[in-house]
């Protein structure tokens, strides 16, 4: 849920932000810019309007939103509120138990959800694109029966032929050859051997006609749950905005993904120049972006 934090109205007062595109954008005082620019900084001229006040624009040096540091103290938005070095403070400001205890919000006009970001997949090598069609366990299931069929033709059937040859037929109605052994006995497990193979061949083709239409691209955590054990493997990275409520909130989720994830980035040093960060391909780096906080 997000709020704006305030103190007691006054005719000028003082209302810290942070510079976020499109959310609160400080006017540059050129060609006329004098009205802070994206949804919230609309918000503050339209209550300044309507509740005719004045205000002066300020921004916390360490440009958080506000955490609670070891002695007690606040940074970012909230702690220049609570310090009474601003008298509203807005930008999408999260509203927090924790926040709730040194100051004041307003009842939450903005709810959502938070989530990551990552880089997107690299393209799969085209070399392997002929094994996407099935998991492991389907290859492997398809590789004892290509081995275990060609005995129970020989047995049923009587044959003197060779394995290699029952073998090379078996592996051949895969690709869909049709079995025509006339002296073959059992016609209950011929069908269902034929039937097998068509599904088979044919669930093959489809799937590898539509990979091969469509570029393929590499597997990427797409929750939580995926993020975690890929953080846990050393395979990512995880960045965050510094000062953000939602640590502490993960950190209380009592779901072990999240905490583990949390007690990474409790370790970082905060997100520096995300846009970079985003570009640059070196590893294999997730940004855990909370484009809201």
């Amino acid at each position: 849920m997000t709020g704006y934090v305030y103190r007691t109205m006054q005719h000028n007062i003082i209302v810290a932000s942070l510079e976020m595109s499109q959310i609160f954008q400080f006017p540059s005082g050129k060609d006329g810019d004098v009205k802070p620019g994206g949804i919230e900084g609309r918000l503050l001229e339209e209550l300044s309007q309507i509740l005719q006040f004045t205000y002066t624009l300020i921004t916390p040096p360490d440009k958080q939103w506000g955490s609670k540091t070891d002695n007690g103290s606040w940074t970012g938005l909230i702690g220049l509120v609570n310090q009474g070095q601003a008298d509203l403070a807005l930008g999408l400001t999260g509203i927090t138990q924790e926040r709730q205890e040194v100051v004041d919000f307003t009842e939450s006009y903005f709810v959502n959800e938070r989530t990551f970001a990552i880089k997107f997949p690299d393209l799969a090598p085209r070399a392997f694109v002929y094994t996407h069609p099935f998991d492991v366990y389907t290859w492997i299931g398809i590789s004892v029966l290509m081995f275990v069929m060609p005995l129970i033709f020989i047995k049923l059937t009587c044959s003197k032929r060779s394995y290699s040859h029952a073998l090379s037929k078996t592996f051949g109605n895969l690709f869909g050859q049709s079995v025509t052994e006339r002296e073959f006995k059992s016609k209950v497990l011929q069908g269902s051997w034929w039937y097998f193979s068509y599904l088979l061949s044919s669930s093959y083709s489809a799937v590898l006609a539509s990979l091969l239409a469509v570029p393929l691209y590499n597997s990427a955590p797409t929750n939580f749950r995926e993020l975690a054990i890929a953080v846990r493997k050393g395979e990512y990275k995880t960045l965050f905005p510094k000062g953000s409520a939602f640590i502490p909130d993960m950190l209380k989720s009592g779901k072990e993904d999240l905490i583990s994830i949390a007690e990474k980035l409790t370790k970082m040093d905060g997100m520096p120049q995300l846009t970079n960060c985003l570009r640059k391909r070196i590893l294999r780096i997730t940004l855990l972006l909370w484009l809201l906080e």
